[in-house]
């Protein structure tokens, strides 16, 4: 037998018994009732439940499906802000950061700096517009699930992730790209977030939510089907669609 075959089979086995553990003990039901007794409120339980399905689902739209978005983090931190201070607020926040980002960073494409040096220089100014722009935003938005500390510090992070988002889409071709990159990130997220049991206006789908509240061991099954992703070498659906012509050409 192929000993590459036979590591890949151990150490694949390896992984999948150790995500399998804590859901054969019921160790995820044990932490999630300690949680709930502590206070904890059951949205954000959910929240910390569904992080590691939010990132099998980005995974396997980038890997079967083709949707090249960037990275696996943006959108993460997007699904989860929305959950915290609604899509609208999120999307104001992050749209407006990364919009003003955008045009920054081709204002100093022509100084010729350093990238190391351009970073700093976009998160500090976008800084400075979130700062004018938080007051009004919370005050128009009802928030009733978080505290205003961690929503200062939820702000933050979704001011840091327009670097992240920025550094994997520093491209050459154009405003223009940069532009449908963002607006597909967003859209990707919203419809993850929508999915996963999120709200937008009258618009409220809990069959997911309450499917994982019930079974947390999902995390678990996560794993298994990460590996299987993870080994998929077939084509993307995106390029059966742009190459059907050919392949199905009789």
């Amino acid at each position: 037998m192929d000993k590459n075959l036979v590591k890949n089979i151990f150490f694949g086995g390896l992984i999948v018994l150790l995500g399998l553990i804590p859901a054969f003990f019921g160790l995820f039901r044990i932490s999630i009732s300690h949680l709930v007794q502590l206070g904890v409120n059951i949205d954000q339980v959910y929240l910390l439940l569904i992080t590691p399905c939010i990132a099998l689902i980005i995974a396997t739209f980038r890997i079967m499906v083709g949707l090249n978005v960037t990275s696996i983090i943006v959108p993460s931190i997007l699904v989860a802000c929305c959950f915290l201070l609604g899509p609208i607020l999120t999307g104001i926040i992050f749209i407006g950061s990364a919009v003003t980002a955008l045009f920054i960073k081709y204002l100093l494409n022509e100084l010729h700096l350093h990238f190391s040096v351009k970073m700093p220089i976009i998160v500090n100014l976008v800084f400075i517009l979130i700062l004018l722009l938080a007051p009004l935003l919370i005050a128009n938005y009802q928030i009733s699930s978080i505290t205003l500390p961690s929503i200062s510090i939820i702000i933050i992070t979704l001011a840091l992730i327009t670097e992240k988002f920025l550094s994997f889409k520093m491209t050459q071709s154009g405003l223009l790209t940069d532009f449908k990159n963002l607006f597909k990130t967003s859209l990707f997220s919203l419809a993850i977030y929508l999915f996963l049991g999120g709200g937008l206006f009258s618009f409220h789908w809990t069959v997911i939510k309450d499917f994982i509240i019930f079974f947390p061991e999902i995390i678990s099954v996560c794993v298994i089907l990460n590996l299987l992703i993870g080994r998929y070498t077939g084509l993307r659906i995106s390029e059966l669609i742009r190459f059907r012509d050919l392949i199905f050409k009789k």
